[in-house]
């Protein structure tokens, strides 16, 4: 994140974000966002 100075937006397409440092993510600005419930579909079982 240092080394991107325009760097605004981290979206993770995943269920949670503890793969990113949110608090270097605040303390720059960034914004972080994840896609909960992305995987509900493909990992339930068939009805």
């Amino acid at each position: 994140m240092d080394e991107l100075s325009s760097l605004k937006v981290i979206s993770n397409i995943a269920v949670g974000y503890d793969n990113i440092d949110i608090d270097a993510a605040t303390r720059q600005n960034i914004m972080v966002t994840n896609t909960p419930g992305v995987l509900t579909e493909t990992t339930e079982p068939d009805q």
